[in-house]
């Protein structure tokens, strides 16, 4: 239990990390146009 739960914490940082580089560059995009 303990090692899916490390598991499924890891995968959430991945998707946050992804999602805050997504927003940044579509924020950053939105400024140059």
């Amino acid at each position: 239990m303990k090692k899916g739960n490390r598991i499924l914490k890891e995968n959430n940082q991945v998707l946050l990390n992804n999602l805050a580089e997504f927003a940044l560059s579509k924020f950053q995009n939105g400024f140059e146009e």
